[in-house]
């Protein structure tokens, strides 16, 4: 569980980057610097895709496919596992890299 969200989350971030670098190249600004109001320095929804798209893998599309029918105890269990790993990781991501942005931008000047 914690192996694919980090690596979704890497692998969103590698992509935001790249395509952060090619806007700024042609000179076309992103939508996710665009925004007035930023959350750790990026756009709220931005830095909860990852998060979004992994709950809705793990929670929503089982409960679809009918999960929470054959034990709604062991689904809640489920659920509250998920969530609450997916939710912490993802703080400490946020402030990792708000962090790692204060170190680079001291270093700089």
């Amino acid at each position: 569980m914690l192996i694919y969200f980090f690596f979704l989350s890497l692998f969103y971030r590698i992509i935001d980057a790249v395509l952060t670098r090619f806007s700024h190249e042609t000179d076309e600004m992103p939508l996710s610097t665009q925004q007035d109001w930023k959350l750790f320095g990026r756009d709220p929804l931005a830095a909860a895709l990852p998060l979004l798209c992994y709950l809705g893998m793990t929670v929503l599309v089982p409960l679809i496919n009918g999960a929470a029918s054959g034990g709604a105890s062991r689904f809640v269990e489920h659920t509250a596992t998920v969530v609450g790993i997916a939710l912490f990781f993802s703080v400490a991501l946020l402030v990792a890299e708000s962090g790692w942005r204060r170190i680079r931008s001291r270093a700089r000047g």
